[in-house]
């Protein structure tokens, strides 16, 4: 069950700071809420949360398909 449902202001300038650096599981688990709760937020705010492919086989290559990896 996650932490909240609501976002405040130091974790809107979190994700700021990381949305397209970070996938989104990595950050909700970081606020301690649910992926969604993010992804609401962003997506409402204009906020791209996609990751390039090649910033995501390199730094975050657990939340990559098997097929990026090849």
């Amino acid at each position: 069950m996650p932490k909240h449902d609501k976002i405040t202001q130091k974790e809107i300038d979190y994700i700021l700071r990381v949305a397209g650096k970070v996938p989104l599981a990595y950050m909700a688990e970081f606020l301690g809420c649910s992926i969604w709760t993010v992804c609401n937020h962003a997506n409402k705010h204009g906020i791209s949360t996609r990751v390039p492919k090649s910033i995501m086989t390199k730094y975050w290559p657990e939340f990559c398909p098997e097929r990026w990896l090849n």
